[in-house]
């Protein structure tokens, strides 16, 4: 469950003198700034508005945003908003742009460790597949699966392959980290051949998805 929406924070400012309070005449003002801003669990990600405020400190009549002349609250808003303090509110936007750059590389780095196995086939190896790229008469439905190296030879790899089919991609990974894919029962009993080349057309195919080793 994802918690966001947008919450203020004031901002104070310095204590100012000109003009005439509207409610007592006075001439001396509290400034201050509401900052609004989006957050997602709690944690600021952007601002979305700024308002200038001032408050008389002798009867408290406080005026903010158009209450204010427009000069009066441009002056304010140079002065209360500062890299200091609106700074923070971009915390949760940096921390989601280094997460997207984190699985970018992280990304890129599995599918070149992915390409270098195919190229490279170790006994053991690991291959989340499209079935349907590989076999004829596969359902459409249950068309996932994985692939385990047996053996390697000179000109290819003898494989066996999964007797479970998955709708999705994500149930192959998930066999694959909780262990079920160790099962022996969770390969066919006959592997089969596949060529050097072949396995490369694989995978430039897409129908090897990922490679796991070990």
């Amino acid at each position: 469950m994802i918690i966001f929406g947008s919450k203020s924070k004031v901002v104070q400012g310095e204590y100012v003198e000109g003009g005439e309070c509207p409610g007592c005449g006075h001439n001396q003002f509290g400034t201050f700034g509401l900052l609004k801003y989006f957050h997602i669990f709690w944690i600021p990600v952007i601002p979305v508005s700024r308002k200038a405020g001032m408050q008389c400190t002798h009867c408290k009549k406080t005026l903010v945003g158009k209450e204010l002349p427009s000069d009066v609250s441009s002056k304010i808003k140079k002065m209360v908003f500062t890299n200091k303090n609106t700074a923070p509110m971009f915390a949760g936007l940096i921390i989601i742009v280094a997460l997207g750059i984190a699985v970018d590389i992280s990304t890129k780095l599995d599918d070149s460790n992915s390409d270098n196995y195919v190229q490279s086939p170790a006994v053991g190896d690991l291959y989340v597949v499209n079935f349907t790229k590989i076999f004829e008469q596969t359902s459409s439905e249950y068309k996932f699966g994985v692939m385990r190296v047996r053996q390697t030879f000179e000109d290819g790899v003898e494989l066996d392959v999964s007797t479970n089919g998955y709708t999705r991609s994500s149930g192959t990974d998930k066999a694959i980290r909780n262990g079920e894919a160790a099962s022996p029962d969770f390969f066919d009993s006959e592997p089969i051949f596949v060529k050097n080349d072949q396995l490369t057309t694989f995978r430039e195919s897409g129908a090897i998805l990922s490679v796991s080793r070990d």
